[in-house]
């Protein structure tokens, strides 16, 4: 999403208020399940902070689904809501039929961000392994699934803290070169652990950008949940399907909208054997 200008970050930073993000949010309880002994898989969604916590609520993703080995299933119906302090957060079961990877996907209602005058629509993915692994890690669900994602380059539910993981970033099947790339650490539900306690607000979200052929890498400095999100700006999208997206608000007209592509992956932390 763009940064704020430079004299307001500065603000921001002597007043405390941290520069976090904004990311689509889709992850399980585990990215590893033993069949013998888990009979399903739930997964929380949600669109907030990672870093803070904080969930900004906002309407019902528009679709919610599965590729297993190729083969896909629409599971927006098994959506069921919840609610956190006012905002809105869903849940999905999904009973385990068959080992191998899962692509989990979730494509968004855009959201509207009054601070930033642009609507958002992260399109979230995140890998679960029933059993003793699978093929399917590394393929893209397309664009007849979802306009944008990130496809990994590492296994992306083998990771250990110090590890890197590489993901190409695609829109509409292309390779996006140059785009803004977000990391951050989720500290929502627990799900991480212990909260990190960043040196510096700008340790909250970590940057870096695609490379020419849409290529990113990173390496998480701790265990637990990270999710990265490439954010496909208005000159991205007019650069490969010829226009930029827009949505009309009720009440200001036009408005871009930003596009992210996230996939969520969980670092565990390094064991060793004599523990």
């Amino acid at each position: 999403m763009p940064r704020p200008a430079p004299f307001l970050a500065a603000a921001a930073c002597l007043l405390g208020a941290p520069l976090i993000a904004h990311f689509g949010i889709l992850v399980p309880q585990k990215d590893v399940i033993d069949p013998g002994v888990e009979s399903s898989i739930r997964l929380s969604a949600a669109f907030g902070h990672p870093a803070d916590g904080e969930l900004l609520g906002g309407a019902a993703p528009s679709a919610v689904g599965v590729v297993i080995e190729g083969e896909h299933q629409d599971l927006s119906e098994h959506l069921q809501l919840h609610d956190e302090d006012g905002k809105a957060w869903w849940s999905l079961d999904f009973a385990i039929s068959t080992p191998g990877d899962h692509i989990f996907y979730l494509n968004p209602t855009p959201y509207w961000e009054p601070a930033e005058d642009i609507y958002i629509a992260h399109y979230v993915k995140t890998l679960v392994t029933v059993g003793d692994g699978g093929e399917g890690w590394q393929e893209a669900l397309g664009s007849e699934i979802t306009p944008a994602e990130l496809v990994p380059l590492t296994r992306p539910n083998a990771m250990c803290a110090g590890n890197s993981i590489r993901a190409q970033v695609l829109y509409h099947g292309q390779a996006v070169a140059g785009a803004m790339v977000e990391v951050e650490r989720l500290h929502w539900q627990d799900r991480s652990g212990r909260a990190l306690n960043p040196p510096t607000p700008l340790h909250e979200t970590q940057e870096l950008v695609s490379d020419e052929h849409g290529i990113i890498s990173f390496t998480p400095p701790a265990s637990g949940w990270w999710g990265i999100s490439a954010l496909i700006e208005d000159e991205h999208q007019e650069a490969i399907t010829g226009s930029a997206l827009s949505i009309t608000h009720p009440e200001l007209g036009e408005k871009a909208v930003e596009v992210g592509a996230v996939l969520w992956f969980y670092a565990y932390p390094l064991a060793w054997a004599d523990e």
